[in-house]
């Protein structure tokens, strides 16, 4: 469980600017975190890769940007 609130707390800090790239990321990971709390999807074929794909496409430019 450690390790999940650790990834997500860095995918929360991943997306701190305030372009619409940003609010899509942070909306990936909530609500990967919010439905968690009823289903342990993550597990899951297409939940999880829609979580992967959302972070990947949307954690490119924040990163991009920072290097």
């Amino acid at each position: 469980m450690i390790l999940l609130y650790a990834m997500w707390i860095t995918h929360f800090l991943m997306f701190t600017e305030t372009r619409w790239i940003s609010w899509l990321g942070i909306i990936v990971v909530s609500q990967n975190i919010l439905e968690s709390l009823f289903n342990s999807h993550l597990s899951d074929y297409v939940e999880g890769w829609i979580y992967v794909l959302g972070v990947g496409i949307a954690g490119s430019p924040p990163v991009a940007a920072a290097l």
